[in-house]
Parts: structure tokens; C-alpha cells; sequence
């Protein structure tokens, strides 16, 4: 799980590394409680789609016990809000430290794709880090719940473990039959050598240079202004809104009400027309020659029987 490019807080990413290095060990391993879950919303018309727990593409079970959000699922989820008749507006609530990197592109280029089809927006509630942030930038208007609300981290990681010395202690010798010899490179079966270290090098840096340029392009930054924000560090609050990686901090009842607003506003205007001029006109005509044989007739009624001529 871990031997893959992440994009996630350092601290998350201990606290992962910890708990499979126990679990490598056969040690038992406490589930991760779950993150918190949206509050309930007051318009049933805004589809709120959550992100919490770690982001990870098709976590397994053993994943699942750390806390993993599916991003499969998410974006299944979003498409379903997306696609609805029943569903005016959608907001991403997001409560994640980040997570793999495998997946988070695809996802972020979905909600990117679905710009102008309904309002949409994300609220990050506690974290947005990381791949979160890359996620929720990607809907176009961010807001933070308070000034504590981490948001950036935007960077990679990638871990080499060596297990040769394991390997020693228990008699194994392991040897690679390659084709050539970066195909073996960064084996955790012999300790990371210059090779080795150059290839995760190089892909990590070919990752945040991609995750470099979707933030700019999803927040319509230029590439010096996305740069400067993109090294891991992290911005609470008002920081975030200052280095132009959110647009404000509200409340989610404020967010929400904002999507409802603006999916009114967009909705088709049903005005009542007013009969055709020579409708009117006859239907006056009409009125009065009923008038002198001391009938009366109401206007709706003049104007239904010129219809019916």
C-alpha cells in the first residue's frame, strides 16, 4: 500500500507507515474511526458528495480498516449528482489529509469536465490537503469551515523500504533475473542505491509537476503563482485565502445556502403571456356587444370564446 507515490501530509503519512508496519508484523491493528461525516444539509436539491479519511482508487479491505475514501466511488457518486434531474447543485465536503496519487487526476478532471453544468463547490471541513485539496480545487470555488482548517500541502512522497536485512534474518536471498538493470531498481530486497534513488526522484518530480499544474488550472493561477504555493506547505484558514488556494471561509449552512441561491437563479423563468393584440382587441369588442344585450361577460370569458372561434 505504502510502495506507491502519495500525496498526503507528512503526519498522515507516518501515522499510515506506522499502522502497516504493525500490521506487517502481525501485530493487531485498531480500525480508523471514521472521519466526520457531512452535516446535514437543509436543501434536499444540493447533493453534497463526501471525501473524508484518506483518498485511495479501489482500496481493499486491509486499506479500508485504515480509513480509505474510494475515489472510484466518489466519482460514481458525483456523475449520479451530476446526471440527476432531482439534483439542482453539487458540493464536495471534504475532511481528508490526501491520500494515492493513482486515481486523484482522473477524479480532479471529472469535476474539472462538469464546470458550468450545475454550481458546485467545496467545503473543506478540519483538512483539504494534499490530493483532497487537488480534488476540491478542481470545482472552482473553495471554502474553508474556520481559520484552522488546513488547506495546500502540495507536494509528493514516496518511501523506499529496504527489507533486505529481514530477509537476512530469516535465510531468504532474494535475486533478480532482469532484462535490464533498471528494471530491478528500488527493489525493497537490497538497499536503495544511486540508480534506485534516481528513478523515484525523477517520479515524484514528474508527479508534482502534474499536480503543480492542475491547482494552476484549476484556480486559474499563472505557473510562477502555483509554484510558489506548491512546497507541501500547509495554510490554515484566511492564510489559504491569501495565497489564493480558497475564496473565502464560511460556514457549511453559508456554502449551502450559496449553491441553493445560485441554482434558482439559473432555473427557467415561466412567465404568463399576454393574449396576442388582435385577441385582446376583439375580446374588448366582444365584451361590449354583450354589454348592450344586457349581458355580462367576464374578460377571461371573451378572450376563451375569440379562442374557440
Amino acid at each position: 500500500m505504502l510502495d506507491k507515490p502519495w500525496a498526503i501530509t507528512p503526519t498522515a503519512y507516518a501515522q499510515l507507515s506506522a499502522l502497516h508496519e504493525r500490521a506487517s508484523r502481525g501485530e493487531a491493528v485498531t480500525p480508523i474511526a471514521s472521519r466526520s461525516a457531512p452535516p446535514k444539509g437543509a436543501n434536499a436539491r444540493v447533493a453534497v458528495v463526501p471525501i473524508t479519511g484518506f483518498t485511495m482508487k479501489s482500496p481493499g479491505v486491509f486499506a479500508k480498516l485504515f480509513g480509505a475514501c474510494d475515489t472510484m466511488a466518489v466519482g460514481e457518486q458525483f456523475a449520479q449528482a451530476m446526471n440527476s434531474p432531482d439534483v439542482d447543485a453539487v458540493m464536495l465536503y471534504v475532511d481528508s489529509p490526501g491520500g494515492t496519487v493513482d486515481g486523484t487526476q482522473t477524479l480532479s478532471d471529472q469535476i474539472y469536465a462538469a464546470r458550468g453544468r450545475k454550481p458546485m463547490a467545496a467545503y473543506i471541513d478540519g483538512a483539504g490537503t494534499s490530493a483532497a485539496y487537488w480534488l476540491a480545487s478542481a470545482t472552482g470555488k473553495v471554502y474553508a469551515g474556520d481559520d484552522t482548517t488546513a488547506v495546500g500541502s502540495i507536494g509528493v512522497i514516496a518511501t523506499h523500504y529496504d527489507q533486505s536485512a529481514a530477509d537476512a534474518a530469516e535465510g531468504v536471498k532474494v535475486t533478480h533475473i532482469v532484462s535490464t538493470p533498471l528494471k530491478s531498481a528500488g527493489s525493497a530486497h537490497r538497499p536503495l542505491d544511486e540508480a534506485g534513488a534516481a528513478v523515484m526522484q525523477e517520479r515524484v518530480d514528474a508527479i508534482h509537476k502534474v499536480f503543480e499544474g492542475q491547482v494552476a488550472r484549476n484556480r486559474g493561477m499563472t505557473s510562477s503563482a502555483a509554484s510558489k504555493v506548491a512546497d507541501a506547505r500547509i495554510y490554515l484558514g484566511r492564510e489559504a485565502v491569501a495565497a489564493g488556494l480558497i475564496d473565502g471561509v464560511k460556514s457549511f449552512g453559508a456554502v449551502l445556502a450559496d449553491l441553493g441561491a445560485q441554482a434558482a437563479a439559473r432555473a427557467p423563468k415561466i412567465e404568463a403571456k399576454a393574449p396576442p393584440q388582435d385577441v385582446a382587441a376583439r375580446a374588448r369588442v366582444y365584451i361590449i356587444e354583450q354589454e348592450r344585450l344586457g349581458r355580462r361577460v367576464t374578460a377571461a370569458e371573451a378572450v376563451s370564446y375569440i379562442n374557440s372561434l
